[in-house]
């Protein structure tokens, strides 16, 4: 006989690896700022032992069969996670989809109560089995995969360096190591800046390359220069170029309290004051 699980244990466990997350963030921003920019390492861990931990809770009053299930799944998820060079991203696309299954998962089961319609708590595994699986992903790729340095090691011409930028830019994003040292984009921005005050940045392909770094910026100076950049390049039909001036533009004009243009930006950017 399977003991019944009741909404209160998964609630407690839920509070708990909530006030874990808090103060795991309030202490890296106010208390520990250097270690703010790690700040996703926790937020993983909160993650992963939320999932595994309500996993094995609902997963314990189910059949074994379900369980080794369970288990096939996501030793698959996570060697599928080490061998595509798009795991990061996969994963955390499937994060926000388990997100989104606890929501709504949680709603049908509220839902389900007022109306005093039985529901098996088992459907929140809808929502936490693909939320392990996407930990396991993440986990498995960036131990395999290390991140490269964010600058290079060695010298290199001016277009080298900025294309070795943004190839780790766009790496980062790819592999999610972004998530793990938001420091990176930092270290690439400032050298950008230090590049463009000396005027080294002129050709075609290392504008647009510089231009992407900088749309990653955090202030409105920073996106100017990205829409000057790479609109420079589009006019020599760069690739990409285009649409990146495009971008940096509609983020420029969102940044300085104006509507965009384009329609290209999903988030608004509030104006703020560059400190580089």
């Amino acid at each position: 006989m399977y003991q019944k699980i009741t909404p209160r244990t998964l609630l407690v466990l839920t509070s708990l690896f909530t006030l874990v997350g808090l103060v795991s963030y309030i202490g890296a921003k106010f208390v520990l700022p250097s270690l703010f920019p790690y700040w996703g390492i926790a937020l993983i861990a909160v993650l992963g032992g939320w999932a595994a931990t309500s996993t094995w809770v609902l997963l314990t009053h189910t059949r074994r069969t379900i369980r080794w299930l369970l288990v096939t799944v996501l030793i698959a998820a996570g060697v599928a996670g080490a061998m595509i060079p798009w795991s990061g991203l996969a994963a955390v696309l499937l994060l926000l989809l388990a997100g989104l299954a606890v929501s709504g998962t949680t709603l049908v089961l509220v839902l389900l109560r007022l109306w005093r319609r039985h529901a098996s708590l088992s459907l929140l595994l809808l929502s936490f089995v693909p939320m392990l699986a996407g930990i396991i992903m993440l986990a498995i790729a960036n131990l395999i995969r290390p991140a490269p340095p964010a600058l290079p090691t060695s010298m290199m011409s001016v277009s080298d360096e900025l294309r070795y930028l943004y190839q780790t830019d766009q790496g980062d994003r790819l592999t999610s190591h972004i998530l793990f040292n938001s420091t990176r984009d930092q270290t690439r921005l400032q050298r950008v800046l230090t590049l463009d005050q000396k005027g080294l940045i002129t050709a075609p392909e290392a504008q647009y390359h510089a231009a992407l770094i900088l749309q990653h910026g955090s202030c409105p100076d920073h996106f100017r220069r990205a829409y000057e950049l790479s609109h420079s390049a589009a006019q020599v039909q760069v690739p990409d170029a285009q649409w990146l001036s495009r971008a940096s533009y509609d983020r420029w004009m969102l940044s300085i309290g104006k509507p965009q243009k384009y329609n290209t930006q999903w988030f608004v950017w509030q104006q703020v004051t560059c400190d580089t």
